[in-house]
């Protein structure tokens, strides 16, 4: 009897090769995706993040943002509008890009005007933001609004001047330009029923 030997079929190295990356392709995109929804941020989530950090309220309602002044070609738009239980003005302000885009403000505006904080909720982008911090941004706080108001960090004549404290002046400017739309918005608008102006 002759005996037959069975001969083992291996798989080409380099098939081998591309079925372990397909596999971990396949694995890694669905680790990815399963994370994704777990660490997924909604743009309302980080509205409220916004307003319990810049404020502190038991509750935000949220106002109609008035289409005449929501925009400025001088300064920028407006994002959202909140008033807190205490009629404190939640204000969120776009202003002109800056060195890589648009940074966005989170103003509370007490009801006698008084800019109470402010924060940067976004920085649209911008990695040289190392010199903003919350000791920059108390230059703005204090202030109250009126139609005089004027932030600058070019030495504007009759502006306040918050050059100051940080080195990154395009984001500066992002954050001054933002500031000066939440009050040219508080100023002309009637959301704080005229005792801004």
């Amino acid at each position: 009897k002759m005996t037959q030997a069975k001969s083992k079929k291996s798989l080409n190295p380099s098939v081998l090769a591309v079925l372990v990356l397909v596999v971990i392709a396949l694995v890694s995109g669905g680790l990815l995706a399963i994370l994704n929804d777990l660490l997924f941020v909604s743009e309302e989530e980080r509205t409220n993040r916004s307003l319990n950090k810049v404020y502190a309220s038991e509750s935000f309602t949220e106002l109609e943002i008035d289409a005449d002044y929501a925009s400025s070609a001088d300064y920028g738009e407006i994002v959202y509008l909140y008033e807190a239980a205490d009629g404190t003005i939640i204000i969120s302000a776009r202003g002109q890009k800056g060195w890589k885009g648009q940074s966005q403000i989170v103003m509370a505006v007490s009801t006698d005007g008084t800019i109470v904080n402010m924060i940067v909720g976004d920085y649209g982008g911008d990695d040289k933001t190392t010199s903003i911090d919350a000791d920059y941004l108390k230059q703005y706080t204090g202030m109250k609004v009126t139609e005089d108001l004027k932030f600058t960090v070019s030495g504007e004549a009759g502006a306040v001047d918050v050059s100051s404290g940080a080195s990154a002046t395009h984001t500066m400017g992002s954050i001054c330009s933002a500031a000066n739309m939440a009050v040219y918005y508080l100023v002309n608008s009637d959301v704080m029923g005229g005792d801004a102006q």
